[in-house]
């Protein structure tokens, strides 16, 4: 019944405030012959291959190889050695979608950077315990209601043993705790909430939608007119619905739930949509569509406005927080790359900067979070972070590039980032081929807004909380979101990334 693919164009929080049902009778109709027992594994499969993608996408590296060859090194970070078995292990688990969008040499950077803050938790001393280890793990199978065997099964799939899953987990611990320790949550109170809320209410705009129950009699019954109208017959003599839909209904996605579906103009098919919403509250109608015949019967309407400001709240704050963490971590990183060698294959090497030590005591002594109204945070000059100043390299394993580590070595007194003129020639080239769709709060936007507003480069910038309309019609489903040479990248990207998109 529902149309075949339906474009989400909302952020998190819109995704959250959607009211409209998930599924459809036509999808339900379609599985009629899938078992439970089917379903249960797909999902089980589905999940732990979300568990590893999520692991994936917060940077763990993965493996090391036992015996690593000094040709296979792409880069050392203060002497521990990443290798290219290192990045194909972990870039050849991301699902297809992933690799289309992310490139290896950011996933490189991902894993250069949790290699840092693992390093910096080993400093203070921090170790995971096998028992912590084994409580995350048993957590992982409660919550995903799967066995251990079916656990090691998945794990096979991705040519992962059960002591390299151990090891992925306590890094993943132990870059947890250290983040947490160093990491200071912002305190976002209803004013800050209500701030962001005022400068994007377009963006909690819902459309006029109605919410209705059906019974489905599909086109493939020899009796299906005559059970339909029988069925119409009853509900209008006042049978219980739901036990219409529970004992007859062919959309059995929709069974436990007495046949209900909440949603918008264009999301279901011409007869059953037009039905609905002609009908009145309480109404019962027979429609003919390519699914079969469907009573329906109309509960109510919900006219188009917005959400009230107490309806989202908890979303703004999540995802103000969300933002917030993120900052934090990127400057936590952008600290320890400041302090850290690090030696790529193809001869360029970073050098430490001079920078206050902080351990995470003295780090929690020093932070106060920052409550600073957002409208006057995005009035405010904006610090490039630490990582963006040094060079921005590009390494390709030695399999895809034969000519990695062909440049000259940088000498130690070299400069630190390439000269003005240059960074000023390649900004340009991205901006006369990039769009850049974000908000005015989201501090990955400003970042980049201010990146290229440092080198006096005008990038074109769409603010989707100001203009909301033209940001679902591109289908921008997050911030920030570029679109370079007509291909769109989710998420922030490093000049390095833009570069190799635009062309430059």
């Amino acid at each position: 019944m529902a149309k075949s693919s339906t474009k989400s164009t909302s952020t998190r929080t819109a995704k959250r405030r959607s009211s409209a049902q998930k599924g459809s009778a036509t999808r339900s109709a379609a599985k009629q012959g899938a078992s439970r027992k089917a379903s249960r594994r797909i999902a089980r499969t589905v999940l732990i291959a979300v568990l590893l993608v999520a692991i994936a996408f917060t940077g763990f590296m993965l493996w090391k190889s036992l015996q690593t060859s000094p040709t296979d090194v792409l880069v050392t970070v203060n002497e521990d050695p990443i290798t290219t078995t290192d990045l194909a292990f972990q870039y050849n688990l991301l699902p297809q979608s992933y690799r289309d969008t992310f490139t290896k040499d950011q996933v490189l950077e991902q894993i250069i950077d949790e290699q840092l803050v693992v390093q910096a938790a080993k400093r203070e001393g921090m170790v995971i315990s096998q028992q912590v280890v084994h409580e995350r793990i048993q957590e992982i199978i409660r919550s995903s209601g799967i066995t251990i065997q079916e656990l090691e099964e998945n794990l096979a799939t991705h040519n992962m043993t059960q002591e390299t899953f151990e090891r992925l987990i306590e890094r993943q611990l132990l870059i947890e705790s250290y983040t947490e320790a160093v990491i200071i949550p912002t305190n976002i109170d209803d004013a800050i909430a209500r701030a962001a809320y005022d400068a994007s209410k377009s963006s909690f705009a819902v459309p006029e939608q109605v919410t209705v129950r059906h019974v489905l009699i599909a086109a493939q019954r020899t009796d299906a007119a005559v059970l339909a109208k029988r069925i119409y017959d009853g509900a209008v003599a006042g049978d219980d619905f739901c036990a219409l839909v529970l004992n007859a209904s062919d959309d059995r996605g929709s069974r436990e739930t007495c046949g209900q579906y909440t949603f918008p103009r264009g999301f279901m098919v011409k007869e059953f949509e037009d039905a609905s919403f002609a009908m009145k509250d309480g109404e019962f109608r027979m429609v003919q569509t390519q699914f079969g015949y469907h009573i329906i019967k109309r509960m109510n309407a919900t006219p188009a406005g917005v959400k009230p400001f107490e309806e989202v709240r908890d979303g703004i704050i999540e995802d103000l927080r969300s933002s917030d963490r993120s900052a934090q971590y990127r400057e936590l990183v952008a600290g320890l790359r400041a302090k850290a060698t690090i030696h790529y294959a193809n001869g360029t090497v970073l050098l430490p900067r001079q920078a206050p030590s902080l351990s995470p005591a003295e780090t929690k002594a020093e932070n106060v979070p920052d409550t600073t109204p957002i409208d006057d945070v995005a009035k405010a000059p904006i610090e490039e972070p630490i990582r963006e100043t040094v060079p921005e390299v590009v390494v390709l394993p030695p399999a895809i590039d034969e000519t990695a580590g062909a440049e000259e070595t940088l000498e130690d007194d070299a400069p630190a980032s390439p000269p003005a003129t240059d960074t000023a020639k390649l900004l340009s080239c991205i901006a006369s081929r990039a769009v850049l769709y974000g908000t005015t709060w989201n501090s990955d936007t400003a970042d980049a807004r201010q990146l290229f507003a440092r080198s006096d480069i005008e990038l074109e910038f769409v603010a989707c909380d100001k203009d909301a309309e033209l940001c679902k019609a591109k289908g921008i489903v997050g911030y920030p979101t570029w679109v370079v040479n007509d291909d769109v990248y989710p998420g922030r990207m490093t000049v390095d990334a833009l570069r190799n998109a635009a062309g430059c």
